[in-house]
């Protein structure tokens, strides 16, 4: 079998695929700690909050840094820091599941290929030869095998 792939289009594809995995992996982080988190909020006090806290969570961090340590708000802030690690853990958990099942189906699924080939392609060196004061092809060049 000759398998026969272009420098550019080896690159088009891993760019596309590295900026689509990206984007997955960020979606669905994304939807896993914004669920998790109002799972968890919907079991505390501040039930009532759940919906708006968990949308924007990035700006909830900001406005737990002004609350204060002391009283109710303190309270509030410990059991939202806690809720905050508990949804971060998850996206952890998941997303090191999902590697898992990848590493897996990559071991078992993907056809070997071997890397031991000559080289197929349109370009290659040109040696001078010391005596002549030519240049040679690969083919003429007395250490190619």
């Amino acid at each position: 079998m000759k398998v026969t792939v272009t420098s550019g289009l080896t690159q088009t594809r891993y760019s596309f695929f590295r900026a689509f995995g990206q984007t997955i992996g960020v979606a669905i982080s994304g939807v896993i700690f914004q669920n998790t988190f109002k799972k968890k909020l919907l079991t505390t006090a501040y039930a009532l909050h759940a919906d708006k806290w968990s949308k924007d969570a990035a700006a909830l961090v900001k406005a737990l840094n002004s609350w204060s340590t002391e009283g109710e708000e303190g309270l509030r802030k410990q059991v939202l820091i806690g809720i905050y690690v508990e949804s971060l853990r998850m996206v952890w958990v998941i997303m090191c599941v999902l590697s898992a099942v990848a590493l897996l189906t990559s071991v078992w699924f993907i056809e070997e290929i071997s890397l031991e080939r000559d080289l197929e392609t349109d370009q290659g060196f040109r040696y001078e030869d010391q005596k002549s004061r030519r240049l040679i092809s690969d083919e003429e060049w007395p250490l190619s095998s």
